[in-house]
């Protein structure tokens, strides 16, 4: 079984399709990498597996289940998380506070009016947890406003992780960063347990063979190649579609 099995999905922007008949399947524990120009569809097929956009046509599984048409709050209790292009941090709060967010999001208080986050033992030792498994106990005081966008970044990821997900999608997880927050960042992901599957976009094709079992490359809306990082990086193809002209 499959962590991720998308079946001829398709999305229309009015009478602009945006992504064209797209079927990928990711292994449990697989690394995969989404690449292709600007306007290829990428984050629009990203928001087609989370939820925030609806599929015109197609299917979309995740570990056996039909999701295409579940919100993406039921595919999160299932397994999914994500991280977007711009960060989705709370930047007036502590580092600490966002983490109690993300851990609170599938808490059986989460929806109490009675009690505060922070009268939870069990959350409190989770935020710990976390805090410590990656790294960042001596900044969980910093206001989110005043760290780097490198840190940013990875708190992000740190925050999708909380929950402790079966599939991550990371939307250009190293997009603004400088050489030492992407070898940070790439350092991270790579890391991840395999328990974890992980589909990412990425820019930087050098930081997508890194951390790639397999890369598959979108051009206007459709798939054009899919195979091992070696493969890709040898395939006139792609250098043609990143260098100004498909033929």
């Amino acid at each position: 079984m499959s962590a991720l099995a998308i079946e001829a999905v398709s999305v229309h922007f009015g009478g602009v399709t945006a992504v064209d008949a797209v079927s990928l399947d990711i292994a449990k524990g697989e690394r995969r990498a989404l690449l292709g120009p600007n306007g290829a569809g990428k984050t629009t097929l990203f928001n087609a597996v989370g939820g925030q956009e609806r599929a015109a046509a197609g299917s979309i599984r995740l570990f056996g289940e039909e999701v295409t048409a579940m919100p993406p709050h039921q595919r999160a209790v299932r397994g999914l998380a994500r991280t977007f292009q711009i960060t989705k941090l709370f930047p007036n709060l502590a580092l600490r506070e966002n983490v109690l967010i993300a851990v609170q999001a599938f808490h059986a208080g989460r929806y109490s009016l009675h009690r505060t986050a922070l009268s939870y033992a069990d959350l409190q030792l989770r935020v710990d947890e976390v805090l410590l498994t990656w790294g960042l106990r001596d900044k969980a005081d910093a206001m989110v406003r005043h760290l780097s966008y490198g840190d940013q970044r990875q708190l992000e990821i740190v925050m999708a992780l909380a929950n402790q997900p079966r599939l991550l999608l990371l939307d250009e997880p190293t997009a603004g960063l400088s050489s030492a927050e992407t070898a940070m960042v790439t350092e991270l992901i790579a890391a991840l347990p395999r328990e974890v599957t992980v589909l990412f976009i990425e820019h930087d094709m050098d930081v997508a063979f890194r951390i790639a079992d397999r890369v598959t490359i979108l051009n206007q809306g459709r798939i054009v190649a899919d195979g091992k990082p070696d493969e890709i990086r040898a395939d006139a193809r792609i250098r043609a579609i990143y260098f100004g002209t498909t033929h």
